[in-house]
């Protein structure tokens, strides 16, 4: 098992080299940097493509949830459901933070074939600072909507359980 000193120190190595500001902890805090290191049990020789990778995989799997939104697979009752509740204004909305998040995502592949550690720095900062700030608080409320959507749902539901007994 690769040891906290290890992680902490080959952070810093990074962090030294490429010149960015985001502090481990708070990578960590969001996209589970250490958690990352110890299941592959090793700190890749390319540590920052390690990272960067891990970071678009973070928002992959987050604008999974917001396609699902946007085009609903017909063949699932959650999807379908979960869309309704939005409307086209919101949906819009959706799409902007989805065109945004794809944005980041297929920046990081175009730095994965350059070698410019400038912009490999300025895209870990600005991702973190992204997330962190908008997009965390923006699902935040995506979130909300269909959780109580849902609720309503199962309230309806009892209902009418109550009202047939």
């Amino acid at each position: 098992m690769i040891k906290e000193e290890e992680i902490k120190k080959e952070f810093e190595k990074l962090k030294k080299d490429l010149g960015f500001k985001t502090e481990l902890d708070e990578l960590d805090e969001i996209f589970y940097i250490r958690n990352l290191i110890r299941e592959h049990g090793i700190i890749s020789t390319s540590f920052s493509r390690q990272i960067c990778r891990r970071i678009s995989d973070y928002l992959a799997s987050w604008n999974e949830f917001l396609h699902r939104i946007l085009m609903p697979n017909q063949g699932s009752i959650v999807s379908i459901q979960e869309s309704r509740i939005f409307s086209e204004e919101e949906k819009e909305e959706i799409q902007e933070v989805f065109a945004k998040v794809m944005e980041l995502i297929s920046r990081n592949s175009l730095l994965s074939t350059i070698n410019d550690k400038d912009k490999e720095s300025a895209w870990i900062d600005e991702t973190y600072k992204y997330v962190k700030e908008f997009l965390i608080p923006k699902l935040a409320t995506y979130f909300e909507k269909i959780n109580k959507m849902w609720a309503e749902d199962i309230k309806i539901k009892k209902e009418k359980v109550s009202y047939s007994s």
